[in-house]
């Protein structure tokens, strides 16, 4: 096709768009909008902007006064920190159609030529395509075409939109908890395989007047165990996080949900939970995919005596109940204590490993010495050992965190940072399970480091490692 020909199917396509659009307003299925139906889009929005607002989840934060906790009142988010989560953007345009009847878009609305439609309310969506137009939908108050934004509240609904729960029945006046975890019990066991310990979080629910159901979040692997008050029912709980949630405390009757990123069931990972306007957007959304109702309250931060507190206060007094058909040692991964100091302290008391000495970096250097001297007799290059001594080979790291391996034994996890450790294989000692982490391993088998910080730690001759 020429470039004539070409200019020509261009000028005939415009044109029968814009006698299509003719057509349309003279039989009375569009009409030219006004400036009355821009400021009618507007005012929808920001009526259900501020219905959205009266339905995000409560806020309570806690003050300690003596041994109780006293609420206080936090202002709900402002309509302008709400409206970039739930509102389209809105529309700019000075002309545009309302769609009046049932319509098939006109095609070749492309560009320059594109138009902004609204739809009225109660008329059925159009077919057609709308290229480059838009449109405003006054019965979903939503935009759809090109150049429409989707709003940060679009995307939560699409990243909950596969979430689920098993199937039961909730009361109707259900009242709906969330809480996080910003601090638990260390309890020197893991609960999954993600090299993590896990805390331990002591809740108290005290509802005895409406029935409850729980969102309880955590970051790191948690072991929830939950005590209630008298007249207290829990109906469900959810638990969500980065790494293994358990709970504890509950009957077995009572359905109990969980999902992880760690382990792929990402659709209903609660990132968070706190005040800030993104989380209560996120919080609620996730509370009616998983329940079906938006969160009554969100708890932040509400502890006593080390004691998560939801729903009332309690007092010392408040009689607590629990049940023993998942206990909190059940969750456990190995009966003995296996991560961070707890797990360390566990080997040392049963004497499979034992604090390092200077003695034993002395003995590596001397090993390494041997292997040096070995090695120089054996390459077919001269080389000359007067630059290379003994305490060259002594490791560098300080053996203040240093232990030697006795036994086999599995690494505790959770040996990161500050809880880093240095190992020695003492020779003879099967190589050990379980992950380094941040740790390092000197292994007297094979005269090798092992571990993220032997460029760091060893010594650092030319002596090989093969």
């Amino acid at each position: 096709m020429n470039r004539y020909m070409y200019i020509l199917l261009l000028i005939s396509v415009n044109t029968f768009a814009l006698e299509s659009l003719d057509q349309l307003l003279q039989k009375g299925m569009i009409r030219t909008a006004t400036v009355q139906d821009f400021d009618r889009w507007e005012r929808q929005k920001q009526k259900e902007l501020k219905v959205f607002m009266q339905e995000l989840p409560s806020i309570i934060k806690w003050k300690k006064q003596a041994d109780t906790l006293k609420a206080i009142n936090i202002e709900p988010p402002s309509l302008k920190d709400v409206k970039e989560y739930i509102s389209s953007r809105l529309p700019i345009e000075s002309s545009g159609y309302i769609i009046l009847k049932k319509i098939t878009i006109p095609t070749s609305f492309y560009q320059k030529d594109s138009a902004t439609f609204f739809l009225e309310k109660g008329v059925p969506y159009p077919d057609g395509k709308l290229g480059h137009s838009k449109l405003y939908d006054f019965n979903t108050m939503s935009c759809q075409g090109f150049g429409c934004r989707n709003t940060k509240s679009d995307k939560i609904k699409k990243l909950y939109s596969q979430c689920e729960f098993n199937e039961f029945e909730l009361p109707d006046d259900i009242q709906i908890y969330a809480s996080d975890a910003p601090k638990g019990k260390v309890t020197g066991h893991t609960i999954d395989d993600s090299n993590q310990g896990a805390f331990l979080v002591k809740v108290v629910v005290n509802s005895p007047n409406k029935p409850v159901a729980l969102i309880l979040s955590s970051y790191s692997p948690c072991i929830w165990d939950i005590k209630w008050t008298e007249g207290t029912k829990i109906e469900a709980v959810f638990t969500t996080g980065y790494y293994g949630q358990e709970v504890s405390g509950l009957a077995k009757d009572i359905p109990i949900g969980s999902s992880t990123l760690s382990n792929g069931e990402h659709p209903c990972y609660l990132l968070g939970v706190s005040h800030k306007i993104r989380d209560l957007v996120r919080i609620n959304t996730f509370s009616n995919k998983v329940y079906g109702k938006n969160t009554t309250v969100l708890y932040t931060d509400n502890y006593k005596n080390d004691t998560l507190i939801i729903g009332n206060e309690i007092s010392k007094s408040t009689k607590l109940y629990s049940s023993n058909d998942n206990s909190i040692e059940s969750f456990f991964t190995t009966t003995e204590p296996n991560a961070g100091n707890a797990g360390m302290e566990y080997l040392l008391k049963n004497n499979m490993i034992r604090r390092a000495t200077e003695h034993d970096l002395n003995s590596w250097a001397q090993e390494r010495y041997k292997l040096y001297l070995k090695q120089l007799k054996t390459s077919s290059i001269k080389a000359t050992a007067m630059n290379i001594n003994m305490n060259s080979l002594k490791p560098i790291c300080s053996y203040d965190n240093g232990y030697v391996i006795l036994k086999k034994i599995r690494i505790p996890a959770e040996l990161y940072g500050g809880n880093l450790a240095v190992f020695f294989l003492k020779k003879g000692v099967p190589y050990p399970d379980g992950d380094l982490a941040h740790s390092t391993l000197f292994d007297f088998n094979s005269l090798q480091c092992k571990g993220s910080s032997c460029g760091v730690c060893s010594d650092q001759s030319q002596v090989s490692n093969n």
